[in-house]
């Protein structure tokens, strides 16, 4: 909203041999006059705290922050008291006479700034994913009859599985003592893909595909079949199949339309970009890889083995929980207008 600071923003308006908090709240107050100086100019009422906070996130991004500000503070460091400066970063102020870097800790949090890193997310969502996402979530929670839905309810998924996944390990040490070396994780890193299928009773199928194979519309639909025939055998009363897949191709190829129609199952909608709805993506294989990340595997005979582990050595709530967790995930979505669910 401002373009550029002018000479009358002055951090000299602070007085020196202050004490921290006096700091945080003098600067705030020099901040707060400023925008309201420049709103008044421009005919508007005066800026309010949120104007100042715009005020500070614009200059500290634009890397326009030229000021300098005179404390009374001591360096924590040799505790030389001396002036401030602007450093090589506008979020640093480096010390006159020590070379020690002080930061604008104190601006920023009287301002109510704290710092995190961004959160990853699977894709910038338009307008138009949103509202298909807020639509298909708003249908299924209005469907009637909705426990028996989610007890017919299967889940299918896949997800390649490293034999060696590397993962950055943190050692005990003495003091002053030297860290281990690890290697990266090879790119072309040995590893399968893992296809499973569940409900909330248990894993009903899953199968490890040889390595560096992927799953085709042909080899989906024999999945199928092999669901549907663990399905006949472990779940002998259930009337009906919904499947919960992604939109992947494979998942809207002929050869699976073909086979659902033929065992006479429909598919539960499932909206793209969307893996924060996804079961597998929040029950299944996290706690999985966590669990083959502390194991180095060469066949894959020892993968399956140690997928099979921990699939059975999961309580029956495992999966429950992950299936009751998906209306809450439904009304998250409406809520939020599309907005994906923070972690």
């Amino acid at each position: 909203m401002f373009s550029r600071l002018d000479s009358t923003f002055n951090f000299n308006q602070i007085p020196p041999a202050m004490s921290v908090p006096g700091l945080r709240n003098a600067l705030v107050k020099v901040l707060r006059d400023y925008a309201a100086r420049v709103e008044l100019q421009r005919g508007c009422q005066g800026a309010t705290r949120g104007d100042v906070r715009d005020l500070l996130t614009f200059h500290l991004q634009s890397q326009a922050l030229s000021v300098i500000v005179t404390s009374g503070t001591n360096c924590s460091m040799c505790g030389k008291k001396s002036i401030l400066c602007p450093g090589t970063h506008c979020a640093e102020l480096r010390t006159f006479g020590c070379g020690h870097v002080a930061h604008l800790t104190c601006c920023l949090e009287a301002l109510g700034y704290k710092k995190v890193l961004s959160r990853w997310i699977s894709h910038f969502l338009t307008d138009g994913t949103r509202f298909t996402l807020v639509s298909i979530c708003q249908s299924l929670l209005l469907r009637p009859q909705r426990k028996e839905f989610l007890e017919d309810l299967i889940i299918g998924d896949e997800s390649w599985i490293l034999f060696d996944s590397n993962a950055h390990r943190a050692v005990w040490l003495p003091r002053g003592g030297d860290p281990p070396t690890q290697a990266k994780t090879d790119l072309h890193s040995k590893k399968s893909l893992l296809c499973c299928f569940w409900d909330s009773r248990g894993i009903l199928y899953n199968e490890l595909l040889p390595q560096e194979h992927i799953v085709t519309g042909n080899v989906y639909a024999s999945q199928l079949q092999k669901l549907a025939d663990a399905v006949r055998e472990r779940r002998l009363r259930r009337a009906s199949v919904h499947l919960l897949h992604d939109n992947a191709r494979l998942h809207v190829a002929k050869e699976t339309r073909d086979k659902l129609e033929e065992l006479g199952w429909d598919t539960s909608p499932h909206p793209p970009y969307s893996p924060d709805i996804a079961p597998s993506d929040y029950t299944l294989f996290p706690p999985l890889k966590a669990f083959l990340a502390k194991k180095k595997f060469t066949k894959i005979e020892d993968v399956e083995r140690a997928i099979s582990d921990f699939f059975d050595s999961q309580s029956p709530q495992f999966c429950e929980k992950g299936i009751a967790d998906l209306p809450l995930s439904w009304d998250i979505v409406e809520t939020t207008d599309g907005d994906y669910i923070a972690e």
